[in-house]
């Protein structure tokens, strides 16, 4: 048995930080730090951070998961991925801001949106977090609302079977870190709620 708890917690160590790259969304910086006595040096992303919704309707065996698909062009793919999208919008909140990502992309609206987890997508390089929110039976609005412009002139708004959308998971066909958790997570809800 060991003593030491499962849960991470925060950490600064004295860190002088240089930008060497400022662009539109991201920008990355060069950090050195003292760790333990040792120096270290690390470039970082940094990023706005991001939310992803979960949304989900129906029971048991019929639930259904609201996925997008969009060209990713860092990857040369087209992926399915939960509706989601950056915080960069000034005093929006993270729920504002899902709240509007699903409209945008999808033509939903949700009644309320539970906060189910916020991830760290790549901390051995990126400060990057996205905070998944979980929208039931959200209705459709309109449309999707809001400017598409490039890759999101083409992107496409299904709703799945979750058990299909968890087996693609298994079987390595949905290949996008955040829909895999949000899937995964989904389908643990199912579970747990006994109406499976």
């Amino acid at each position: 048995m060991t003593d030491v708890a499962l849960a991470d917690f925060a950490a600064q160590f004295d860190t002088q930080s240089t930008t060497v790259l400022q662009g539109p969304v991201i920008s990355v910086t060069r950090d050195v730090f003292d760790f333990y006595g040792q120096v270290v040096e690390r470039q970082v992303v940094r990023h706005p951070g991001a939310v992803g919704v979960v949304a989900l309707r129906g029971i048991g065996a019929a639930t259904e998961i609201l996925l997008v698909r969009q060209y990713r062009h860092p990857v040369g793919q087209f992926l399915w991925e939960l509706p989601a999208g950056l915080c960069d919008v000034a005093g929006e909140s993270a729920e504002q801001c899902a709240h509007r990502e699903l409209l945008e992309e999808t033509g939903h609206i949700a009644n309320n949106l539970e906060h189910l987890v916020t991830a760290a997508t790549s901390p051995g390089g990126s400060d990057e977090q996205i905070t998944l929110f979980l929208a039931q039976d959200p209705r459709q609005h309109s449309q999707k609302i809001g400017t598409q412009e490039a890759e999101e002139r083409h992107m496409l708004a299904r709703w799945f079977p979750l058990t299909a959308a968890l087996a693609a998971v298994q079987a390595g066909t949905v290949v996008n870190a955040i829909a895999q958790l949000g899937i995964c997570l989904a389908a643990l809800r199912v579970r747990q709620s006994g109406l499976e």
